[in-house]
């Protein structure tokens, strides 16, 4: 479970909304929605979300975003279902993403007559009264492209000041915060799904279901994702060798570890090393 500064975090929210006009909320890990401003959705959006089945997509559509932002660790626009912009950024908690950001339910159509037929093809299964979608279509603002990214990068400026005040803090005793610690602490020994079950005393499908909602990926991949982060670290901030970097991730191979980290990031150790040096210069 997450800990919310919740007047804190309303105020952040309301900022945003004052200086954009539009609605943005905070998902939790499980992509359910936790805090929101405004409180209601606009109006063309709330038309759609009065059918049930439509509501359940949209449910959907958020996860599915958030999902994306999981796997990629970035930023992600893209199109709901009912043809809106949205935009979700991660929210991170030591090194791990414990929430997200979003802000959507946006016209970016300059055209909204052109564009309005295939909103309708979308939307009509969902009213009962099309021309009164349409007039909530229609009575959006339209926000340019511009504007859309300009407010991008204002929210992962907001994702970093929540992250940076611990405004969503990951409580300590919970078993996926736990596990995440115990591998974080602990790249230089073996880490394998077996040995971390045998720590917990859990069975590896909840293993696997706490990586998926943690991480979003397998805890393997995991595992190999920050021993990947450390090895880069330690290559562009330490003078150590080579083979003392692969102990320092639990890889007591050099061969291996070369060929490890070539499979992750395209280019060998010496070569990641050279470039940094480089681009650190330049």
């Amino acid at each position: 479970m997450a800990n919310l500064d919740i007047e804190k975090l309303k105020k952040l929210l309301q900022s945003f909304h004052h200086l954009t006009g539009l609605r943005i909320v905070i998902f939790d890990r499980s992509f359910h929605e936790i805090l929101g401003y405004p409180s209601e959705h606009c109006r063309f959006c709330s038309y759609i979300r009065s059918n049930e089945k439509a509501l359940q997509k949209c449910y959907a559509c958020d996860a599915a975003a958030c999902k994306v932002c999981q796997h990629t660790n970035e930023l992600y626009l893209y199109t709901c279902h009912a043809g809106l912009s949205e935009v979700v950024s991660p929210i991170y908690y030591n090194n791990t993403i414990i929430a997200y950001l979003m802000f959507g339910q946006i016209c970016n159509y300059p055209d909204k007559e052109a564009i309005w037929p295939f909103i309708r093809e979308r939307c009509k299964d969902y009213v009962s009264d099309i021309n009164a979608l349409k007039k909530a279509f229609f009575e959006k603002s339209y926000v340019s492209l511009e504007t859309l990214q300009a407010a991008a990068n204002i929210i992962e400026a907001c994702t970093a000041y929540i992250h940076l005040s611990e405004l969503i803090r990951q409580d300590s005793n919970d078993l996926p915060s736990q596990i995440n610690q115990f591998i974080t602490s602990n790249l230089d020994k073996v880490l394998t799904a077996d040995s971390i079950c045998q720590t917990f005393h859990i069975s590896h499908s909840r293993l696997y279901r706490i990586s998926e909602q943690l991480y979003g990926c397998s805890i393997g991949k995991q595992i190999k994702k920050l021993r990947i982060q450390a090895a880069q670290k330690l290559l562009r901030d330490s003078d150590l060798n080579i083979s003392e970097i692969a102990t320092r991730i639990g890889i007591y191979d050099y061969n291996y570890f070369t060929k490890y980290f070539k499979q992750a990031t395209g280019v060998t150790p010496s070569l990641y090393r050279a470039s940094s040096s480089t681009n650190a210069g330049s």
